[in-house]
């Protein structure tokens, strides 16, 4: 179970990301998983600066690596992710950090499902690279990526005894995509979009913004966002 925020200058210019950043650590570490475990197993950003794109992981816990941080001062959008492991065996591990990149596709997972049987054999070694993975074996099918997205969630739906919370955002470029499930633990799972005349964002961590402006994103819709 993790945090992760989506924050993007809606004029694709490059803004000043240090106070959404800085806020996102600091919502990670207040907001302890439902089982008590913090999001300290590491964390991630995507970032484009100055045309270019940059993706960071690191195996400390976000608002540890307050060096990092002040070093990434602006761009015109950034995915971060911060992360709590669901396995001992699974902490420390890189590897497993966010957001994935693969087929021009940046994803973010934040989630906890018991007992998946998808008929397929996919590669990776935990759920979110499972999930992400699954999206695009689907999508070298269908093409469409909208369209890959919604029988992967099917796929899952059909083929998990129970679904706790199954929030991701894939992006794409252009377009992002956003889905969100909970069936417990509500309040956890909910996602956040703030958005105003220069500023997009989509955050699972309700703090960083004022909440007279913010919205609940409904649960159980995929929301598709051009950018």
């Amino acid at each position: 179970m993790c945090r992760f925020i989506f924050y993007a200058s809606k004029k694709k210019k490059e803004i000043d990301i240090k106070n959404p950043l800085n806020q996102f650590a600091l919502m990670s570490q207040k907001a302890n998983a439902p089982d008590g475990d913090k999001q300290e197993d590491g964390w991630g950003i995507y970032f484009i600066e100055n045309k270019k794109e940059y993706l960071f992981k690191s195996t400390k816990a976000i608002w540890e690596d307050k060096e990092k941080i002040k070093n990434i001062k602006k761009a015109k959008l950034f995915i971060a992710h911060a992360r709590s492991a669901s396995f001992i065996n699974h902490k420390n591990q890189i590897e497993f950090n966010q957001p994935f990149i693969e087929e021009n596709l940046v994803f973010v997972f934040n989630g906890f499902l018991k007992k998946v049987f998808l008929p397929y054999n996919l590669d990776g070694k935990i759920g979110a690279q499972k999930i992400f993975n699954l999206i695009i074996k689907i999508k070298k099918e269908e093409t469409d990526l909208k369209t890959s997205i919604k029988k992967a969630i099917k796929n899952i739906k059909d083929n998990t005894k129970q679904i706790f919370g199954l929030n991701f955002l894939i992006f794409d470029g252009q377009k992002l995509y956003v889905y969100s499930l909970a069936t417990i633990n509500k309040e956890y799972y909910q996602l956040y979009l703030y958005e105003d005349e220069d500023i997009f964002s989509l955050s699972s961590s309700p703090g960083i913004y004022s909440k007279k402006y913010q919205k609940k994103i409904p649960f159980d819709f995929l929301l598709e966002y051009t950018l």
